[in-house]
């Protein structure tokens, strides 16, 4: 099976630098590829000059943001208000 033909039939976790861009929250396309040049992402460049990237590789790059319940939203927001220190609930410090 030929590369292309892989990656139309969704057999593969290779994706196209515009697919790849879209995973990526605020990365242009233009961005990955100079990324990709750089060699700060791997990605996989055919004789043509076309780049795929692993999925892998993509999502390894994205940090998960902790979510702040709504309880201790309301907790910060509302010391804040107050002039209040605030403790962080993930350190149990000032800061």
């Amino acid at each position: 099976m030929k590369l292309h033909e892989t990656h139309k039939n969704g057999d593969s976790d290779l994706l196209n630098t515009k697919e790849a861009a879209a995973l990526l929250p605020s990365t242009s396309e233009a961005t990955l590829a100079r990324w990709a040049r750089q060699g700060k992402i791997p990605a996989v460049v055919l004789p043509s000059g076309r780049r795929f990237f692993r999925r892998e590789d993509i999502e390894s790059i994205l940090t998960p943001v902790s979510e702040v319940t709504e309880e201790a939203h309301n907790t910060i927001t509302t010391d804040a208000a107050l002039g209040e220190e605030s403790v962080d609930p993930n350190q149990g410090e000032l800061f």
